[in-house]
């Protein structure tokens, strides 16, 4: 409304400063006059030769300007009116300024496509970079495949490379965090049978653990295998051993050396009736950091590490 407005003072005081306003000859143009003819109202009578407004000049506006009459009454001349709408026209390009229009329900393949081009979306999935970290945890692995998998959903669902990034690290420590929660709860399931079976075992806890390793290994089974962690198993096969004649069964020396690097390591941390159990966990003992340096090397043969 107020840019309306300001159209029409200009063209008005056009025709001032041409000699048509009522000092100029014939007191008005051909337009003028052919405005006045059809009703139109004139807007010349609202100011002077130097575009100044006349006094109340709101108040004589068309009804059509009763909303904007106290705002308009601020405005003194025409130039203090055109400075406004300048002024008004600056402040809303600002506004806008970097703002990226979102396509509509019906917007062409072009236009996602160059509004995702604004975003930062790179323009195929394999530009997104992922690569395996140059430190894996311990337990993890890269899966190329499940990479390319996400790279091609997000490039599909139009994610920046920052965006991927982020959920692509926040991915891998979810994943980290819950094998550390399985491992912590596994440790703990661990402990609490080998003390049911410290309860049932009782002075020949030591003998009867080699005695159901010795069956599980005299019947193929690796000493990581799920029949080591649950007590009624490792009772069921001390009893078998007690079954099979001696000399059918591992020796204890074979059962010592068939050990994976894990189950040994974990055998000296976890088992107190191992000879290095109490030097492992006492600083002060002599062979201290002999046994904590074995225990570290046996865990990096595990991990790769």
């Amino acid at each position: 409304m107020m840019m309306m407005l300001g159209r029409l003072v200009m063209e008005e005081a056009a025709d001032v400063a041409g000699g048509t306003g009522a000092g100029g000859a014939g007191g008005g143009s051909a337009a003028s006059a052919e405005a006045a003819s059809a009703g139109d109202f004139d807007f010349r009578a609202l100011a002077n030769e130097r575009g100044e407004f006349v006094e109340g000049w709101q108040d004589r506006l068309p009804s059509q300007f009763d909303a904007s009459r106290a705002t308009l009454a601020n405005y003194r001349s025409f130039d203090k009116l055109a400075e406004a709408f300048m002024e008004n026209k600056r402040a809303a390009m600002t506004r806008t300024e970097g703002m990226i229009r979102l396509p509509g329900k019906e917007a062409k393949p072009e236009e996602i496509s160059e509004f995702h081009k604004a975003l930062g979306v790179p323009g195929k999935p394999e530009d997104y970079g992922l690569k395996q970290p140059e430190n894996l945890p311990p337990g993890t692995e890269w899966n190329p495949e499940f990479a390319d998998a996400f790279a091609g959903a997000a490039h599909k669902l139009g994610l920046t490379k920052a965006q991927v990034e982020g959920l692509s690290a926040w991915h891998l420590q979810e994943t980290v965090g819950r094998m550390q929660s399985v491992e912590v709860e596994g440790q703990r399931l661990f402990e609490q049978e080998q003390s049911e079976l410290r309860r049932i075992f009782g002075g020949d806890y030591e003998k009867r653990m080699v005695d159901a390793r010795r069956a599980a290994m005299t019947l193929g089974l690796p000493d990581d295998h799920p029949v080591f962690y649950r007590a009624d198993s490792i009772k069921a096969m001390a009893r078998l051993a007690d079954l099979i004649s001696e000399d059918r069964l591992i020796s204890p020396t074979q059962v010592q050396n068939k050990l994976s690097p894990e189950t040994a390591a974990r055998d000296v941390m976890t088992n107190p009736d191992h000879p290095d159990y109490k030097a492992y966990y006492d600083p002060a003992h002599g062979r201290h950091r002999e046994v904590v340096s074995w225990v570290n090397g046996q865990m990096k043969r595990a991990y790769g590490g």
